[in-house]
């Protein structure tokens, strides 16, 4: 009598330990690229549409690697506001952002200044459809 109990008791166990895992949420699926890759890469293609010299190149990276330390610290300093600030958070940004162009017009020559300014005119529409892409998907109630 006492086996069947035990085996009554344990049976739930094991048939848990036998289910495969639960599948992973849909944002895990879609993990972005580390941080570091997506800057390198994003450098790569910097130099090569602005054609940038080796000393523009590094000057460029200084700026770049100063703006996002910047940024980062922007959104960090809002993120614990419940809620946050998000219309000051954008004004601090938009400064910073002024700060970066003025540095690079100056390192940049007239045609290459011509073309960043295509690069993150691209980049602008490319997160608003993101944005716009995000919107649309359902909310799914958290877990």
């Amino acid at each position: 009598m006492k086996r069947y109990a035990v085996i009554a008791l344990l049976s739930p166990v094991l048939l848990a330990a036998q289910q495969p895992p639960p599948a992973p949420p849909p944002q895990a699926a879609q993990q972005q690229p580390d941080r570091r890759q997506q800057m390198q890469d994003r450098m790569a293609e910097y130099t090569t549409r602005l054609n940038l010299t080796e000393d523009q190149k590094k000057q460029f990276g200084d700026i770049m690697k100063e703006q996002m330390h910047k940024s980062r610290e922007i959104r960090q300093k809002y993120q614990g506001q419940q809620p946050p600030d998000r219309r000051a958070m954008m004004q601090e940004m938009k400064t910073v952002q002024s700060a970066t162009d003025e540095r690079v017009s100056k390192i940049l020559k007239h045609d290459q200044m011509q073309e960043w300014k295509k690069i993150q005119q691209e980049g602008r529409e490319r997160r608003r459809a993101e944005m716009q892409q995000r919107r649309q998907q359902p909310q799914q109630p958290p877990q």
